[in-house]
């Protein structure tokens, strides 16, 4: 029989004997008894727990969790693991496996853990698109061993397109058969005859320009150089990547939509939803943040929201993002470049209405409304400081975004050299400050100039000329890619 856990939120959990936080056990299971009957775990979210968080079980999927903060009492294997399972082409993907806190001392042979991990005997998984962050393993991230007697020898397994930060190793003393590591962002070590290792992405050797990899964002950069140098292995790693493009190494290909673990809000969790929303600035547009989400969910990928009268949304929608707060297991949304409706002026009061697959794809009115209305400073605290003191402006539409109040804004193209890739590396930016300056929106010696691309401010210096139409601005751009066309910068400053 097939069962099916979905969209739960599981704690505390797997602090006895050798009991995991979800578990299935289906002895001797073979092909035939798999058929329609293969059960899945997918879309849930579970931490802390003592030891192992899902054991991989014969023949189960596991898919789309958020699975974190295991291993406070026990120092070996990993969040998610299996022994001696027999996968029947099983499916483990689309994971985040992150934050185990296992010991590691050789000592006291305390061996840490690591992310996903596919222990003695394990046979026919298919192990893809998954991310591990922030483990402490003996050494490696993502592992498959050998064979432990009586077990049989671990054979056929697929690890494909993972994310890893640490490394991944095969153990030197146990027999393996035809397993294969391809299409991987990790650093492998002490492969073995067994597994071949082919076409994978080394980032201690190669800075495969993740999006935000000190917060955990693995997605790559439209420079990087992990896209499209991917071999294609077919379904299900690879067959929905277009076949005009190579697919991309790691978890997230810039091919395919994005994807999201853990669990996601519920209907019935709408009511509960705590909406604040300010119009930017200038008026023109509305952000809003959305507090009240239960422990352990999130927004869903889709999620919009709009407002308008009575009658139905009438402005332009903006999307929402969870902001996920490991520690407190909490999340809150943002939503940002929520258009009102036309006519819209200062002072009108709109409904909030949201849409996504927990509204049953229907636009629902929150009950809560927002008003128009400017920037407006309500405090300033200590209203009188001497130079060097933190103050604090207290005020309602400040804008969101790392670069939502820096007002005034010019793109720069670059175009590189066709033979070579230019990383870290200055770039001539000859720029009209005289007008800026003119317009009060600049400062007349430049001081408040800064440079970005969309990830991250740039170091520049001014070589000179401020204050006319042709300043000297040497600027260190991450990487602007050989057949990469252009690559934009952005020139910001900020008022006086």
């Amino acid at each position: 029989m097939a069962n099916l856990v979905q969209n739960n939120v599981i704690s505390q959990v797997s602090y006895v004997a050798l009991q995991t936080g979800i578990r299935m056990l289906l002895p001797n299971i073979t092909w035939i008894d798999i058929g329609s009957n293969r059960s899945t775990v997918i879309q849930n979210t579970i931490f802390i727990g003592g030891q192992v968080l899902i054991q991989i079980g014969d023949g189960l999927n596991i898919k789309y969790n958020d699975a974190y903060y295991s291993h406070y009492q026990r120092a070996d294997l990993a969040v998610i693991y299996g022994f001696n399972g027999q996968g029947h082409d099983a499916e483990i993907d689309h994971n985040w496996a992150h934050d185990c806190f296992g010991a590691l001392n050789s000592t006291l042979k305390y061996n840490g853990c690591t992310g996903v991990y596919l222990d003695n005997s394990c046979n026919n998984y298919k192990v893809y698109r998954n991310v591990a962050w922030n483990g402490n393993p003996q050494a490696w991230n993502y592992q498959t061993m050998g064979q432990m007697a009586p077990y049989e020898v671990t054979k056929n397994n697929v690890w494909a397109y993972n994310t890893g930060p640490g490394y991944m190793s095969m153990s030197t003393s146990q027999a393996m058969t035809n397993n294969l590591g391809e299409n991987n962002i990790i650093q492998y070590k002490a492969v073995n005859p067994g597994f071949n290792a082919v076409h994978n992405f080394d980032p201690t050797v190669t800075d495969p320009f993740f999006v935000d990899a000190a917060n955990h964002d693995y997605h790559l950069r439209p420079y990087s150089p992990a896209i499209g140098g991917a071999i294609r292995l077919g379904a299900p790693y690879d067959d929905q990547v277009s076949s005009t493009k190579n697919p991309d190494y790691g978890a997230y290909d810039t091919g395919l939509p994005d994807w999201l673990p853990g669990a996601m809000i519920r209907a019935s969790d709408l009511a509960n939803l705590i909406f604040t929303c300010e119009s930017t600035s200038s008026g023109t547009s509305i952000d809003c943040t959305i507090e009240g989400l239960p422990q352990g969910r999130k927004l869903p990928l889709g999620f919009s929201l709009n407002v308008g009268p009575a009658s139905g949304p009438t402005g332009t929608a903006g999307t929402c993002v969870t902001n996920y707060n490991y520690p407190t297991s909490q999340g809150t949304g943002f939503c940002t470049n929520i258009v009102p409706p036309s006519g819209a002026n200062q002072g009108s009061s709109w409904n909030i209405y949201v849409l996504s697959n927990s509204t049953s794809g229907t636009w629902s009115n929150t009950g809560s409304t927002v008003t128009i209305q400017g920037l407006q400073i309500f405090s300033v605290q200590p209203s009188c400081a001497a130079g060097g003191t933190n103050i604090s402006i207290f005020g309602s539409a400040f804008p969101f975004g790392q670069f939502g109040s820096w007002k005034y804004t010019s793109t720069i193209s670059i175009n590189g050299p066709g033979n070579r890739n230019l990383q870290d590396y200055p770039v001539l930016a000859i720029v009209d400050t005289a007008t800026p300056i003119a317009a009060s929106q600049m400062r007349p010696d430049c001081a408040d100039v800064s440079f970005a691309d969309a990830y991250t401010l740039l170091p520049y210096w001014i070589e000179s000329g401020c204050n006319t139409t042709s300043t000297r601005f040497w600027v260190k751009i991450t990487l602007h890619r050989r057949l990469g066309g252009h690559q934009h910068q952005h020139v910001l400053w900020r008022p006086k």
